[in-house]
């Protein structure tokens, strides 16, 4: 996961369509999860995080 424009993210959080956000660390202002998405589309939200500061939020639908 990563945010471009963002900087010094230490948490990325993301949520598949209606679910819970899961928080993911960050490393050198990245991160990687596995995740199942469900069929037909859903949308993707990532929010990038500075401790609790909210850096950015990006999202997309995908289609399966």
């Amino acid at each position: 996961m990563s945010i471009s424009g963002t900087a010094e993210v230490t948490t990325y959080g993301y949520r598949i369509g209606d679910a819970e956000e899961i928080l993911v660390p960050a490393i050198d202002n990245f991160a990687t999860a596995e995740v199942v998405l469900p069929a037909g589309t859903t949308t993707i939200t990532v929010r990038a995080f500075n401790g609790d500061i909210l850096l950015g939020v990006a999202s997309t639908d995908y289609t399966l």
